[in-house]
């Protein structure tokens, strides 16, 4: 495993995605990904600010890059959020992008599982292409991605592995 910082590690998460053909499987854990999502041309603002329709709208009308490359990526793409409740306010407008974009047109399934039914869960956020390589990424406390580790076809990702089978016996499909 080596420690990347973000662009470097983005970099190699490209490569990762490029070759996978199989299947993508993502975990995430942060509640709130504010700092990494005020990108998204107003939505998240205007969810915060209260305006629900307004957020829904420009999310309908700014279709996200992931989306387009995900949706023409012919592997399963799994995606499951281990939630905390009440939800936050941010997790409930990422569910609706979810539903929006990341279903809809990015073709994923994706899940919650509530965090009571997996005490314990440590390993925060991952990505595996394949089920041969991983990306885990590392995150500040506004949500920003900050460094990310990479384990290599080859090296051990058995603790993600069984991640993937414990998590997937309680998710919830949205």
């Amino acid at each position: 495993m080596i420690s990347l910082p973000r662009e470097e590690g983005w970099k190699v998460w490209d490569k990762f995605w490029n070759e996978a053909t199989e299947e993508f499987f993502k975990v995430e854990d942060v509640q709130d990904y504010s700092d990494e999502d005020n990108n998204q041309k107003g939505s998240l603002a205007a969810w915060m600010r209260g305006d629900k329709i307004e957020s829904l709208r420009i999310i309908s009308k700014n279709k996200s890059k992931w989306a387009e490359q995900s949706s023409t990526k012919p592997i399963r793409k799994i995606r499951i959020h281990v939630v905390d409740k009440p939800y936050t306010e941010y997790l409930k407008w990422e569910i609706e992008h979810y539903k929006l974009v990341n279903i809809t047109l990015g073709k994923e399934e994706v899940y919650l599982v509530d965090r009571n039914d997996v005490p314990g869960y440590s390993l925060g956020d991952f990505m595996m292409f394949d089920s041969k390589r991983v990306t885990q990424s590392n995150y500040s406390a506004g949500g920003r991605m900050q460094s990310m580790n990479v384990y290599n076809e080859g090296e051990s990702i058995t603790e993600f592995l069984n991640a993937k089978t414990h998590l997937m016996k309680y998710a919830k499909r949205l």
